[in-house]
């Protein structure tokens, strides 16, 4: 069975056992990617939420390999009572307890990802974007949404608030830490992250918090946007620009998920400001 056909049967199955629910195939953008999903909502539901998707290749995958629709439709079924109760959990929590979440910020490559952009409020720099996310920590896990322009709205915020110098002074997940990733190399690198390794990569557009480094290694240095994790630092001294750069390509082509890639460009820290090289 070819894709497309799988796609019109897959639909036609899921809507006669979803009543209730508007359902469609769109494409959305994620990080860095564009992927077709199928859409899933409930008629008449305005929860921030804003219903559930799955991606179609995926589901596809597990129909080549050996599972049949009717299987996949009620694991959908299923994820969808799962994720009904979490999703309603978080919206509720996000109207009613908005003080019990952490505004937070995640860097990603704004030529990447312009269409995305489109639909999220951000602020850029060089070839990148800050982009706002609402978190909340669990028990076991941290639960983490975009703030989208609907969400925004939904809030009531402006951009400005939601990008105030004292957030971006005092970034809200966890403080970020310097790593000494040398391992042994006759040269000093050091790694830049967040305490949850989670969207570390941000600390690029705090400038405060470069500056401390820089005041602490006593120099000026490369940025080396390993991920949208975390940014790793190098003397410049060590190495040739070019040397650097070819390492990114190298790495963000063998090493980095498609939808963890920062950038390609090097960058430097100098006189308080980060540019491209």
């Amino acid at each position: 069975m070819t894709y497309e056909n799988f796609k019109k049967l897959f639909v036609t199955e899921l809507k006669e056992e979803l009543t209730g629910y508007d359902i469609s195939i769109e494409k959305k953008m994620k990080v860095n990617s564009c992927c077709e999903c199928i859409c899933i909502q409930k008629l008449a539901d305005g929860s921030i939420s804003g219903g559930f998707q799955f991606e179609m290749p995926e589901l596809f995958q597990i129909f080549l390999k050996g599972e049949d629709i009717e299987e996949i439709v009620e694991s959908i079924k299923e994820s969808i009572k799962m994720k009904s109760f979490e999703a309603q959990s978080f919206g509720q929590d996000l109207l009613s307890c908005l003080s019990d979440f952490l505004i937070t910020f995640q860097a990603i490559n704004a030529e990447l990802n312009e269409e995305f952009l489109k639909e999220v409020p951000h602020i850029t720099m060089c070839d990148l974007a800050l982009i706002g996310r609402l978190t909340k920590e669990g028990n076991d896990e941290i639960y983490s949404m975009v703030v989208t322009n609907r969400l925004l709205q939904r809030l009531g915020w402006s951009k400005e608030e939601l990008f105030t110098e004292k957030r971006l002074g005092t970034n809200a997940l966890l403080e970020f830490e310097v790593l000494d990733v040398s391992f042994g190399a006759p040269f000093n690198l050091y790694a830049v992250t967040n305490k949850a390794k989670i969207n570390g990569a941000a600390c690029i557009f705090f400038p405060t918090v470069l500056e401390q480094i820089r005041k602490k290694l006593g120099y000026d240095f490369y940025v080396i946007p390993s991920s949208i994790h975390e940014i790793l630092l190098a003397k410049k001294k060590y190495a040739e620009a070019e040397e650097y750069k070819k390492m990114i390509k190298e790495v963000n082509q063998a090493v980095v998920d498609e939808n963890e890639i920062l950038s390609y460009n090097l960058y430097e820290f100098s006189n308080g400001k980060i540019s491209i090289v």
